[in-house]
């Protein structure tokens, strides 16, 4: 995301370097001769960023999105809650920190999430099986929170476009403010 903010400010801001810079690195004096590519390379640190992050962040990775929806694939009941079942009541502390990842502001406190025990159907002299579940609903603010997560996850994708897009109109178009 830093090169995308990098991307933004320098064409923005329509910074044109000197025709020649001096900068010292350890007391090392170093002069650039040609600073028009500095652009250039901040263009391509942007697309290298916007690539990786894409690779890494989105395709590779469990984005929160992605988390959400696996959780809930096909268990939302009629009244709008979900329900995800273990077969154990230790599962059901890997069922909230699922959870607690995937909806920021989902907790066993706040009312919107019970924990219900099922017996299961014995099957010709089985034992009775117990099903535990976790019955939830996601609320206004977490929907709004779900959103900002998601925002927040894939801007180092946007802010790179972003300034993709202004570095781009800067090469095509006018040059002065």
């Amino acid at each position: 995301m830093a090169t995308g903010l990098v991307t933004i400010t320098y064409f923005a801001a329509l910074v044109k370097p000197a025709s020649s810079i001096v900068f010292s690195v350890f007391g090392i004096a170093f002069n650039i001769m040609n600073p028009r590519y500095i652009s250039i390379g901040i263009i391509l640190a942007s697309v290298y960023g916007l690539i990786r992050y894409v690779l890494y962040g989105i395709i590779i990775g469990r984005t929160p999105n992605k988390a959400r929806k696996l959780l809930l694939a096909n268990k939302m009941d009629d009244d709008g809650y979900y329900e995800i079942q273990t077969d154990s009541k230790e599962g059901i502390d890997d069922i909230f920190r699922k959870l607690e990842y995937a909806f920021p502001s989902i907790s066993k406190d706040d009312g919107g999430i019970k924990i219900a025990n099922y017996m299961g159907s014995p099957f010709r002299n089985e034992k009775i099986n117990f099903v535990f579940g976790v019955k939830f609903k996601p609320n206004r603010k977490s929907k709004l929170l779900e959103f900002c997560h998601d925002v927040d996850y894939t801007a180092p994708i946007w802010v790179n476009v972003i300034g993709l897009i202004i570095a781009m109109y800067r090469f095509s178009g006018p040059t002065t403010g």
